[in-house]
Parts: C-alpha cells; sequence; structure tokens
C-alpha cells in the first residue's frame, strides 16, 4: 500500500513537470480539475471502503450470497451516481469551470478536460468499487500464511510447553 501510495505521488510529480511548460493557465487548470475528480471521486472511493468491510466480514461470517448482493448493489448505486455527476459535469461544465477561475484560458481547458475525462469516470467507479471488493475477500496467501502459522505456533508449543486452554502437547510427542 505504501508502494502505491509513493507511485501516486512521482505520478503527480511527473505530471506537474510535463504540464508546467504550457504555462500558467495549463497549471491552474490542472489544479482545478484535481480538485474536481477529488470531489467526484469521493462518491465511489468511500463506497469502495465500505465494500471491502462489508465483504471481509460476511466473508468470515460465510455470507458468500449477501456478498454478492452487496458487490451487485455497490456497483449499480456507484455506476448511477457516477453517471448523475458525470452528467452534470458533461452539460455544465462551463458554469462549473468560471467556478474556480476567472481566466478565459484556464476556463477552456478545463472545459476541454471535463469533456475528455468525465465520461470515463463510470469506468473508475467499477475499478474502484469493484478493488473494494477484491481486498476484502481472502486473498489465496491468506490462507496459506494461517495454516503455517497454525503449524509454527504447535510446533512452538511443543517445544516450549506453552498450550492453549484444552490443547494437549501430547500428540507433539511431548509427555
Amino acid at each position: 500500500m505504501a508502494v502505491q501510495y509513493l507511485l501516486i505521488g512521482v505520478g503527480v510529480l511527473a505530471l506537474v513537470w510535463i504540464i508546467t511548460p504550457f504555462g500558467d493557465e495549463a497549471l491552474a487548470a490542472l489544479t482545478v480539475v484535481s480538485r474536481l475528480e477529488l470531489l467526484t471521486s469521493a462518491l465511489f472511493l468511500n463506497l469502495s471502503g465500505a465494500l471491502m468491510v462489508f465483504t471481509a466480514q460476511n466473508t468470515g461470517a460465510g455470507q458468500a450470497a449477501r456478498v454478492r448482493d452487496g458487490v451487485r448493489h455497490s456497483v449499480w448505486l456507484g455506476v448511477a451516481l457516477t453517471a448523475v455527476v458525470s452528467l452534470l459535469l458533461l452539460t455544465e461544465r462551463g458554469p462549473v469551470a468560471a467556478l474556480f477561475s476567472g481566466s478565459d484560458e484556464t476556463r477552456l481547458i478545463t472545459e476541454r478536460y471535463i469533456l475528455i475525462t468525465a465520461p470515463f469516470f463510470l469506468c473508475y467507479t467499477l475499478t474502484v468499487v469493484l478493488h473494494g471488493w477484491f481486498n476484502g475477500r481472502p486473498a489465496p496467501w491468506c490462507r496459506w500464511s494461517a495454516r503455517c502459522s497454525r503449524w509454527a505456533w504447535s510446533g512452538c508449543r511443543c517445544r516450549t510447553g506453552w498450550a492453549t486452554p484444552g490443547a494437549s502437547t501430547e500428540s507433539c510427542g511431548r509427555r
């Protein structure tokens, strides 16, 4: 997770480095659209976090049907909310851009950026929401890790005499 955040920071630095030669208006437009994207993505980023917890809890409880229903409802809710926000941004991109900047050139760049990116918010929503589902599921290495830790714990218990309540050290060959 730390590597992911590091790469995001490096990506933002690279983007600013690429945009800087285009002038102050382009940097101002980048600032505006990054704030707009943060505002619009808050909807499905929070939905993804909630789905991750929901999936983990219900998977642990053995409620696979609830997980399927939760994923389906989360995807539909995310897509519906994103469609509304995307349509509002597309149809009202001029006034939205004017809210953030008085410069005509900055507004035009912002409007063009919204026109290009807003239709793809649906793809981003699906990716992020399904990412929450994947994060909530147990990974195959988690099951392997749990087996290994049980094996290591039983070995440690046998060698040191530690035992959980009700456990016997006889199965380890120790009497």
